[in-house]
């Protein structure tokens, strides 16, 4: 009799083993399917975020195109204010002082270099203050 119980509580034993080894597996499993799902959602996670940078990258690299596009128009214009600035200093200032004086008629070019410097220095001053104004709203 106590073979037969010794063998009844050892096949038991292996049922609930192989109850237990089974239960083990099935969570296994269960876990390996978790585990997919959290890789799946990591990975649309991960595109979102990339998708998120890129476009937050194309507006900031909008912001700079803008920002260095008014910069070289104001050097553009800065260097044309320079340029007849130049031209002023090298014809004579008799020559414009005369005019001034007696009222002669100039002759066109001179009334042309007259009338771009004076419309280049007013849209230097224009640029001027419309890149101080970006300059702010680019450190806000």
């Amino acid at each position: 009799m106590t073979y037969r119980r010794v063998k009844l509580m050892i096949e038991e034993i292996k049922r609930e083993e192989s109850a237990l080894r089974e239960d083990l597996y099935s969570a296994d499993r269960t876990f390996a399917q978790y585990y997919n799902v959290l890789e799946q959602i990591l990975g649309v996670l991960i595109k979102l975020v990339k998708d998120l940078k890129l476009q937050h990258q194309h507006k900031y690299d909008e912001l700079q195109k803008t920002w260095l596009c008014k910069m070289c128009e104001t050097m553009s214009a800065k260097l044309r204010v320079l340029e007849h600035i130049l031209l002023l200093r090298l014809t004579h200032r008799n020559q414009f002082q005369h005019y001034i004086r007696y009222g002669n008629i100039w002759s066109k070019p001179q009334k042309k270099l007259y009338l771009h410097t004076t419309k280049s220095c007013y849209a230097y001053n224009l640029k001027d203050t419309f890149i101080d104004g970006l300059d702010k709203t680019m450190k806000d």
